[in-house]
């Protein structure tokens, strides 16, 4: 689930796995997502501020998963792919091949329909869907251009100290169940 009011993104339904625009590369690397899932770890950057989970099950949809982390060591975006949208370059140029990129957008668009409040009618109405909030935004993009790409982004900004706190106190209510 993806909690438009505060970025929290709660990976499996136990909510042990959670992003969010609090979580910084220290608490990532030593969360129970990452114990769950470094084996499936297939790319990390050179410089340490990217890394590339290629096959995780997020509410029953196949997705690979790159979080990216921003210069404050915090992540600053988490781009997400199906499965066959990650090897987009290996079907580009087959025959029906936008038959198989419309597809893709669809599965984007009915896991954001999902996992947040995002009508999928409003999702699918377009190449390109942008939603701007406090802590950040989520894009979908389907870009067939010359670097073809069909992709979920979830942005954070930067946020000031008092800005994670507040962020910080919503979800510490979540979890205790208050509202």
């Amino acid at each position: 689930m993806l909690d438009i009011s505060t970025g929290k993104f709660i990976l499996n339904s136990q909510e042990e796995w959670v992003i969010s625009p609090f979580l910084s590369k220290n608490d990532l690397m030593n969360s129970k997502f990452w114990d769950a899932n470094k084996e499936g770890l297939r790319h990390a950057s050179s410089n340490g501020r990217s890394f590339f989970f290629e096959r995780l099950t997020i509410d029953g949809y196949p997705l690979s998963m790159e979080i990216h982390i921003g210069r404050n060591d915090y992540v600053d975006k988490i781009t997400l792919r199906s499965e066959q949208a990650t090897h987009i370059r290996e079907w580009i140029s087959t025959p029906g091949w936008e038959n198989t990129a419309l597809k893709q957008k669809k599965l984007h668009d009915e896991f954001l329909a999902r996992e947040t409040v995002i009508p999928a009618q409003l999702l699918s109405e377009k190449e390109e869907l942008s939603i701007d909030t406090d802590w950040g935004g989520i894009t979908s993009v389907m870009d067939l251009s010359s670097e073809p790409d069909i992709h979920i982004d979830i942005r954070y900004r930067n946020l000031s100290a008092s800005e994670k706190e507040k962020y910080l106190s919503l979800g510490r209510k979540y979890l205790h169940g208050e509202k």
